[in-house]
C-alpha cells in the first residue's frame, strides 16, 4: 500500500548517492520493488538524472519500435 511504498521509497532517495545506488536500495528492502523502484526512480532521475551508460544498457532491451517511441 502507499502507506509503506511512499516513505520507504523517499527514504531510499535520501540514503543514495546517486540514481543507481537509490534503484540498489531499494532492490535491499524486501518491499513491492517495481512500485517503489518506479517512485524513488522518478525522484532520482530527476535530482540526479540517469548515468549514460544505464540508458545505454536499457536500449539494448528495447525493440526497435520502442526505441523509435523514446527517441521521439
Amino acid at each position: 500500500t502507499c502507506r509503506w511504498s511512499v516513505p520507504l521509497a523517499v527514504r531510499c532517495f535520501f540514503d543514495s548517492t546517486d540514481y543507481a545506488d537509490c534503484m540498489r536500495t531499494v532492490l535491499s528492502h524486501h518491499c513491492d520493488a517495481d512500485t517503489v523502484c518506479a517512485m524513488a526512480g522518478g525522484i532520482a532521475e530527476n535530482y540526479w538524472g540517469i548515468p549514460d551508460n544505464l540508458n545505454t544498457k536499457f536500449e539494448e532491451y528495447l525493440t526497435e519500435q520502442l526505441r523509435d517511441v523514446l527517441n521521439a
